[in-house]
C-alpha cells in the first residue's frame, strides 16, 4: 500500500510542520519582550509594594532542539522599597545583574512547570531595620494602588483561573547561582550578617521526593567591622516531597544523604591568602517534615582537627505542634572523642571571635571521651536539653553524672550540673620546670605578670550556672585533697553562692564566698572559710617552688584558721593588695623551729643573774597551745593578739604578715612561770633561769623576724634596749622600798652602769 501512496501525501505534513515552525519564529521577531516591563513590574508592586526597575533589555528565544522550550533574559534589575522611593534616599534593596529562565513549553498544558534553566549572576539582596524599627523589605503603608499601571480584566481573570488550578509538578533540570551577596543589618540590636554564595550548582531540582545534587560554596561574616569570616563548602543528595500538594496534611519532608559540608574560618577576606585556618567538616543523613517540625539526624559526625562528635537525634512532635508554636521532645545519643581539649578550646574561642584564654601551643594534650543520652524539649519560648547517663573518662579520671542547659531567647544559657570524678591531677596542667639559678630569676617576673593579668570574669555573663561537683581525690603539687563536694550558682554574671567542703593535710576545709559584680564598678569578692586540724607542716610546704630544695618548716602541729575576707579587682594581684577583714588562729601542741624563745629569754635571765646555763637546749620552742588574730588591710596583715603557753613561758604580743614576700615579724614578751613562789606549778628546765616571785611579772621582750615557707633564715633575739630599760626602772622601784645607803652599799655607786655592764654583749 505504501509503494502506491502519492508522493504529495508525505511532503503535506512536512510542509505544514515547516510552516508552523517558521510562523512562530517570524512572530517572536515581531514579538518584542520589552513590552512586557510593565506588566512584571506592575504585579510585583501591587503585591508586594516593591518598587521594580529592570533598566536592562529583555530577550527571550525559543529552542527547538528536542521538546520546544522558551528562554527569557534579564539584566540589570533593581528593587525599592515603595516608601523609601518617596525619599531623598534611593538605596535598592536588590539588586540582579544577570538572570536567564528557560521553560519548557509542552509541559504547561498539562499544568506542569518544567524550567530547563534557572541562572543568576550577580545578585545583591540588602534587609536592612532601621533604629525606629523599619524594615526596608515590608512597606509600612499601603501601595499606591495607580502609580503603576495594572493587568487587564482577562489577565486577572487568567490569573485566578491559575490560582485555582495549582500546578501540579515542578522539575528545574539545572540551576547555576553565582556571586550573590546577602546582607541583614540591625541598628537597633546592632546584629549584622552577610552572606555571599560564590556559586550554587544543583541538577534535576523536583518537588517529586526523587533526589538531586546540590553543592555550593559561599562565605558567612558577622561582624562589619572585623574581616574574620566563615567560608562554607555543600554537597549533598536532595529529595523534597510534597510541596506541591493542595493539601497542608500532605506530609512535606526534605531529606539529605550523603552530607559532606566543611567550614574554615579566616581572619582574613576571601580575596586574601591565609594559611590561619580553623575547620570542621559535618557528615551524615536527615530528614525534616515541615508539616509538624519532626526530624531525624542519623550517624551525623561533626570533625575538626582534634575531636570527632557522633549524634543519632530524632525530634518528635508532642503538643501544640503548629506551624506558629511547635514543641518536640527530643531523643538520642552522643559520643565524643578529643585529643586536645586545649587546642578546641582555643579554636573554639576564634570562632566565636573571643580572646584566647588556653594557648593550646604550650599545654599539655588533654585526651576526653564521652557518651551520654541526649534528651530535651524545643518550642518556640525556650529549648531545654540535656546530657544524662553521662560517661567520660579526661585523662584517667573517670566522669559520671548529668548536664543540662536552658536557651531562651535574649537571655544568658541556663547550665546544670551533677558529675561525680574519680581523681584529677592537676599538675598535669600546670607548666612548672625544674628550677635552677637562672629560671628562677625569670620566673619571678612571669609569675607577678600573670598574677597582674585581668581576669576572664566576663565569662560570667555568659551563661546562668548551676553546678555540683563531687571529687573522690585532687592532687595538686604534692597535697592530696580528698571528699571535694563543691557547689556553684552564678545568676546575670555575679556568683551568688560558692561552696566547697574537703579534706586535705589531715583537715578539714569549709569556703563559702561570693562575687558580686552587676551593680560594681570594680568586682567585689567577699569569702568565709574554716579549716580544723590543719596540718602546719603540710600547708607551708605547699608554698616552696617545685625543684628547690625541701626547706625547713617554720611550724608543725595543727591548728584551727577562720578567715573572714573581703576582696575587689579584676586580677589576682589587686585581690591580694585589697584583701581586707579577719583570719583567727588556735593551735595546740605545736612546734615553732626557728628559733627557741624559752631559750633566748633564760639566757637574758642567767647572764642578769651572773649563772651559767647547765644544760644544752633544743633549738626549738614547744607551743603547748596558742592563739593568733590578723586583720588585714590593703593586703597587709597585722597581728593584733599573739599569745601562747610554753613550758616555762607565757608569752604575748603583736606582729605583721606580707603576703606578697611572704616574710612575717613578731614583736612578744615573755613571762616566766616557773619561780619559787610554791603557788606556780611551772619549773624552769634550767635553775640559772629561776626568778624569784616579785620578779614574776617581768616581760621579757623578744623580736622575731623571717619567712613563712623557710624556718632557715628565721632568727629570734631579746630586745636588749627595751630589756635594759626595764630593768633599770625595776631595780629604781625597788630602790625606793629599801633603805637607799644599804643598796648603794651592795649594788655601788652607779646602778645604771652597772645593769648595762651586765647587759652588754648577751646574744653577740
Amino acid at each position: 500500500m505504501m509503494k502506491n501512496m502519492p508522493f504529495k501525501w508525505l511532503l503535506l505534513p512536512l510542509m505544514t510542520l515547516l510552516v508552523t515552525i517558521g510562523g512562530l519564529w517570524l512572530f517572536l521577531l515581531t514579538l518584542d519582550a520589552n513590552d512586557f516591563k510593565p506588566q512584571i513590574e506592575s504585579v510585583i508592586y501591587d503585591r508586594s509594594g516593591i518598587e521594580l526597575s529592570i533598566e536592562g533589555p529583555l530577550q527571550w528565544s525559543i529552542d527547538f532542539n528536542g521538546l520546544p522550550s522558551a528562554a527569557l533574559q534579564l539584566r540589570d534589575i533593581e528593587a525599592y522599597d515603595h516608601n523609601a522611593s518617596t525619599t531623598n534616599e534611593r538605596i535598592p534593596l536588590a539588586r540582579i545583574a544577570y538572570l536567564t529562565l528557560g521553560v519548557a513549553l509542552k509541559p504547561l498544558l498539562n499544568k506542569t512547570i518544567d524550567v530547563q534553566a534557572l541562572t543568576i549572576d550577580g545578585l545583591e539582596l540588602f534587609l536592612k531595620v532601621d533604629q525606629r524599627g523599619q524594615k526596608n523589605w515590608q512597606s509600612t503603608g499601603t501601595p499606591v494602588m495607580d502609580y503603576r499601571p495594572t493587568l487587564s480584566l482577562a489577565a486577572s481573570k487568567s490569573d485566578n483561573g491559575a490560582r485555582s488550578h495549582g500546578v501540579t509538578h515542578f522539575n528545574l533540570d539545572r540551576l547555576i547561582i553565582n556571586n550573590i551577596q546577602l546582607r541583614y543589618e540591625n541598628q537597633n540590636t546592632q546584629r549584622f550578617h552577610q552572606l555571599y554564595i560564590t556559586q550554587l550548582q544543583a541538577d534535576h531540582i523536583n518537588l517529586d521526593g526523587k533526589s538531586f545534587t546540590i553543592k555550593t560554596e559561599m562565605e558567612y561574616q558577622q561582624k562589619q567591622q572585623e574581616p574574620q569570616s566563615i567560608q562554607i563548602e555543600l554537597r549533598s543528595e536532595i529529595s523534597l516531597i510534597g510541596f506541591l500538594q493542595p493539601s497542608p496534611a500532605y506530609p512535606r519532608n526534605v531529606t539529605f544523604r550523603n552530607l559532606d559540608m566543611s567550614l574554615q574560618t579566616s581572619s582574613q577576606s576571601r580575596l586574601q591568602n591565609n594559611s590561619n585556618r580553623q575547620t570542621i567538616a559535618l557528615g551524615g543523613d536527615g530528614n525534616y517534615r515541615l508539616n509538624d517540625h519532626a526530624f531525624v539526624i542519623d550517624n551525623f559526625t561533626i570533625n575538626t582537627p582534634h575531636s570527632t562528635v557522633r549524634l543519632n537525634v530524632n525530634g518528635i512532635p508532642t503538643q501544640g505542634h503548629d506551624q506558629a508554636t511547635p514543641t518536640i521532645d527530643v531523643t538520642g545519643a552522643i559520643t565524643v572523642s578529643s585529643d586536645s581539649l586545649a587546642a578546641e578550646a582555643a579554636d573554639a574561642a576564634r570562632w566565636l571571635g573571643q580572646p584566647v584564654l588556653i594557648h593550646s601551643t604550650f599545654e599539655k594534650r588533654s585526651a576526653l571521651s564521652l557518651d551520654a543520652v541526649i534528651s530535651g524539649q524545643l518550642d518556640a519560648y525556650s529549648q531545654r536539653l540535656s546530657l544524662a547517663k553521662l560517661q567520660a573518662e579526661l585523662d584517667g579520671a573517670n566522669i559520671e553524672g548529668a548536664v543540662s542547659a536552658l536557651i531562651k531567647p535574649g537571655q544568658a544559657i541556663t547550665l546544670s550540673s551533677l558529675l561525680d570524678i574519680d581523681r584529677i591531677d592537676i599538675n598535669r596542667y600546670l607548666n612548672q620546670p625544674e628550677v635552677t639559678k637562672n629560671s628562677k630569676m625569670i620566673q619571678q617576673p612571669l609569675a607577678n605578670a600573670l598574677s597582674n593579668n585581668t581576669l576572664p570574669l566576663s565569662l560570667l555573663d555568659r551563661a546562668n550556672l548551676l553546678l555540683t561537683t563531687h571529687v573522690d581525690t585532687l592532687v595538686f603539687q604534692d597535697i592530696t585533697i580528698a571528699k571535694i563536694r563543691s557547689g556553684i550558682e552564678v545568676n546575670n554574671g555575679d556568683v551568688t553562692t560558692f561552696q566547697i567542703t574537703a579534706n586535705a593535710l589531715q583537715s578539714t576545709f569549709d569556703i563559702d564566698a561570693k562575687l558580686t559584680r552587676g551593680q560594681q564598678t570594680i568586682p567585689a569578692l567577699s569569702l568565709r572559710s574554716t579549716a580544723t586540724d590543719l596540718d602546719l607542716n603540710e600547708l607551708l610546704k605547699s608554698f616552696a617552688t617545685k625543684g628547690e630544695q625541701a626547706a625547713e618548716p617554720l611550724f608543725a602541729g595543727k591548728i584551727d584558721v577562720a578567715n573572714d575576707w573581703q576582696m575587689s579587682g579584676n586580677s589576682l594581684a589587686s585581690w591580694q593588695a585589697s584583701l581586707t577583714g579577719e583570719s583567727k588562729a588556735s593551735i595546740q601542741s605545736g612546734i615553732f623551729y626557728a628559733d627557741n624563745i624559752e631559750h633566748r629569754i633564760c639566757q637574758a635571765v642567767a647572764q642578769v643573774r651572773q649563772a651559767k646555763l647547765s644544760h644544752q637546749w633544743p633549738t626549738f620552742t614547744a607551743l603547748n597551745q596558742g592563739n593568733l588574730v590578723i586583720n588585714w588591710r590593703e593586703g597587709h596583715g597585722t597581728i593584733t593578739d599573739v599569745n601562747a603557753e610554753l613550758d616555762t613561758l607565757h608569752i604575748n604580743g603583736i606582729g605583721s604578715i606580707d603576703l606578697s614576700e611572704l616574710t612575717y615579724s613578731f614583736d612578744i614578751n615573755g613571762i616566766i612561770k616557773g619561780t619559787e613562789d610554791a603557788s606556780i606549778t611551772g619549773k624552769p628546765s634550767d635553775p640559772a633561769c629561776e626568778v624569784n616571785a616579785k620578779y614574776q611579772k617581768i616581760e621579757w621582750p623578744v623580736s622575731c623576724r623571717g619567712y613563712l615557707n623557710n624556718a632557715e633564715p628565721s632568727r629570734c633575739r631579746v630586745k636588749q634596749q627595751q630589756l635594759t630599760d626595764q630593768l633599770i626602772e625595776l631595780a629604781k622601784q625597788q630602790a625606793k622600798m629599801q633603805v637607799k645607803d644599804s643598796l648603794k652599799k651592795k649594788l655601788g655607786s652607779d646602778l645604771n652602769q652597772l645593769f648595762k655592764d651586765r647587759l652588754e654583749g648577751l646574744f653577740k
